[in-house]
């Protein structure tokens, strides 16, 4: 947004590298004094006290992104008050049912959380539009009982998007990561790259790639990411005998992420949720990657080999497909064009002035 030449502020919550107002890239980031990572009874407050002290007059448009706009949202507002727009990264039922699935007591306890946070979704209404970030989260939205809440407010799909430049391949990077890591030129990488839950198949990766060890001593693995499966992960690898072979990284800067996906020769996100449009997909594309996923992970036009994640057979025989070819000096972004940084930016601007 700003490098189209809008005036931008973030409003977000106080974490240790962001205490106070600051201006980075010409954009202005505003800390309310909450706790990071959550939606949280003094967010609400603070972001409801912000808008009312500075911001009504101030802007054009408020993009909540989730839930962070609800207290402002439902302000009385005039009829030249800023548009407000809501990104649905997904619906309440939706994650119902990706906690129904995983059919542990812990998940079937949260989903309870979730019918709870259902109802309240009624605030939809409070939104001049709603903006679906995939089209299966458009189609929730748009699906009995969700579109009950939603009412007369109308949905518009926007993708999520990525900037090319910033994940575009580097063979710099690949060469020094691999080296840092021990891993040869020779060797075929393979990586995770998302939160470690047990939605996200994590620990089904762990046993893929026991299997393809046993297939190609040359396969090493790569697990990007933090979570409450982290202690299960690790004993799983060290039950197997992968110690020597997987690579457990953790967590990971966001500065970091383009080294690692170029330095990989496949993705595997072997996913139960029901996602909306991960990003670590859309990454993984800009550089090239080849990336092996569940069908609900991701829309179908994008380019990602699409495998159900209780098919183990099918899944090792998809990455080691991934991985057959001779690996080329470069490789082009995979991305298209309506999942660019630029042309979604671009359709966020022309919406908040249709609606």
């Amino acid at each position: 947004f700003a490098a189209l030449g809008h005036e931008v502020q973030i409003l977000t919550t106080v974490t240790s590298s962001l205490k106070s107002e600051c201006v980075i890239d010409g954009v202005c980031l505003t800390p309310v004094a909450a706790p990071s990572g959550k939606l949280s009874g003094r967010w609400w407050r603070g972001s409801k006290a912000f808008y009312q002290r500075q911001a009504r007059d101030k802007f054009d448009a408020v993009l909540s992104v989730s839930a962070a706009g609800n207290a402002i949202a439902k302000l009385p507002r005039a009829a030249d008050a800023p548009k407000f727009i809501f990104q649905a990264h997904g619906t309440s039922v939706s994650e119902i049912k990706s906690k129904l699935r995983v059919s542990t007591l812990k998940s079937t306890f949260s989903s309870m959380r979730n019918i709870i946070w259902f109802f309240r979704d009624i605030s939809y209404r409070n939104y001049d539009a709603i903006c679906a970030i995939s089209t299966s989260v458009r189609d929730d939205l748009s699906a009995f009982p969700t579109s009950l809440l939603v009412g007369s407010t109308p949905v518009r799909h926007i993708s999520n998007g990525v900037s090319e430049r910033h994940f575009s391949f580097d063979v710099a990077k690949r060469s020094d990561l691999r080296s840092r890591f021990g891993v040869s030129a020779d060797e075929k990488l393979i990586i995770t790259f998302s939160r470690l839950h047990q939605q996200k198949g994590v620990l089904e990766a762990v046993e893929i790639f026991s299997e393809l060890a046993k297939i190609d001593p040359k396969i090493r693995f790569a697990m990007l990411g933090a979570g409450p499966e982290e202690a299960s992960i690790i004993a799983r690898i060290e039950r197997l005998r992968l110690v020597d072979k997987v690579k457990f990284v953790g967590a990971i800067e966001r500065s970091e992420a383009p080294a690692w996906l170029s330095a990989a020769d496949c993705m595997l996100f072997p996913t139960t949720r029901v996602e909306g449009l991960p990003m670590n997909i859309l990454e993984a594309l800009a550089t090239g990657l080849p990336v092996v996923t569940s069908p609900n992970a991701c829309e179908a036009e994008l380019p990602c080999v699409r495998v159900s994640p209780d098919d183990r057979v099918r899944l090792v025989k998809s990455v080691l497909e991934s991985i057959s070819s001779e690996y080329p000096v470069e490789r082009i972004s995979k991305l298209p064009d309506k999942y660019k940084l630029e042309t979604v930016a671009q359709r966020y601007i022309e919406m908040m002035g249709d609606v």
